[in-house]
């Protein structure tokens, strides 16, 4: 893994250095460990996908960058983009038989456990090999309850978890009405057609990551909870 992406989420998450050099030294000598990779519509991510308010936001966003805005302020123009009105999705998120009927603006669906926090938004709080996909969704729509979610990501302690339901699941679909629905992929957006078949690939992907000082303990035992 090189650090050269717009966030390097993944690269923090295995405790990467960000620093190409650095990076490069792990490549060459570091170890190396097999973790779960996640699955919408035969298509992998590393971190999560998204549908709904993010995967919106996420596509102008890039569309912007594309354009030559400086990140910056495509990523400010971005949190602006959220205070617009905005249509909640209807989808039901089943698994076998059950599911459940939902009217939310915001769907994610983490590869392994995420504590979701601060601007940067995302942090591993499990290593990557618990095989299950965290699933949340945004508890209330409405523009009060996306101001309330986007003031919690400025403060110091933010605590996303009081606005969601969360749970971990091996494998579930997400079931519409839409012929299509614009769905994040790590840093992609697609559009797929529903039903959206979410599942985890246990510990397919061979990765390299920094070799801890005791050779003993798993390089990634400082994700695990």
């Amino acid at each position: 893994v090189i650090p050269t992406g717009t966030f390097n989420h993944f690269a923090k998450h295995i405790g990467l250095p960000l620093d190409i050099a650095a990076a490069l030294d792990v490549a060459c000598h570091g170890h190396t460990e097999r973790i779960d990779v996640g699955e919408v519509n035969g298509i992998p991510f590393l971190n999560f996908s998204s549908i709904g308010l993010y995967a919106d936001v996420l596509n102008a966003f890039v569309e912007r960058q594309r354009l030559g805005w400086p990140k910056r302020l495509a990523l400010l123009r971005a949190c602006a983009d959220m205070l617009r009105p905005y249509p909640p999705l209807q989808v039901e998120l089943a698994k076998g038989s059950e599911g459940v009927q939902v009217q939310t603006p915001l769907v994610f669906v983490g590869n392994n456990r995420y504590h979701l926090g601060g601007v940067d938004l995302l942090q591993a709080c499990g290593d990557f090999r618990s095989g299950i996909l965290q699933v949340a969704y945004v508890r209330h729509h409405g523009q009060f309850a996306r101001l309330r979610l986007l003031a919690s990501a400025f403060r110091r302690h933010p605590q996303f978890e009081h606005h969601l339901v969360m749970t971990g699941l091996s494998s579930f679909q997400v079931l519409s009405a839409r012929s299509r629905l614009r769905v994040a992929v790590d840093g992609e957006v697609k559009l797929l057609q529903p039903p959206l078949h979410y599942r985890v690939c246990p510990q397919v992907l061979k990765v390299i990551v920094p070799r801890p000082p005791n050779d003993h303990c798993s390089p990634l035992a400082h994700l695990e909870t």
